[in-house]
């Protein structure tokens, strides 16, 4: 038997092969595999950034904290419909944390100002 590296290399078969019942003919300079795209990131769902911005926002001045909670459920809603074709979750889930936070807090801490205000002697009279 001659070892490997005294038969000389082929790149060529020596008798064609047909294909098989069914599958297509070898066409010469063609893939001789499926070429598949790579797969893509979805979609990041424009409401889901801009509930992100608003409860960003919302630190800083009250009224946006109120349209984050209100686009982070519209947005859930929808990249929940999209089916995997829509992303941007965590953006949405983000602003709504952000917004019911700001939407808790400022009430909490005027509510608070004015405890203070009207129990300290002094103070507002």
């Amino acid at each position: 038997m001659p070892s490997p590296a005294s038969v000389p290399f082929n790149p060529q078969p020596s008798a064609k092969i047909p294909a098989p019942a069914g599958a297509p003919a070898y066409v010469p300079g063609a893939a001789p595999y499926a070429v598949r795209r790579a797969a893509t990131a979805p979609e990041t769902n424009g409401k889901a950034l801009a509930s992100l911005i608003c409860g960003i926002t919302g630190f800083f001045f009250y009224f946006p904290a109120i349209a984050a909670i209100i686009l982070g459920h519209i947005s859930l809603g929808e990249i929940k419909r999209s089916q995997g074709n829509a992303g941007g979750r965590g953006l949405a889930i983000s602003g709504l944390v952000m917004g019911y936070l700001v939407g808790l807090l400022v009430p909490a801490a005027l509510i608070l100002a004015a405890m203070v205000l009207y129990l300290t002697p002094g103070l507002a009279r």
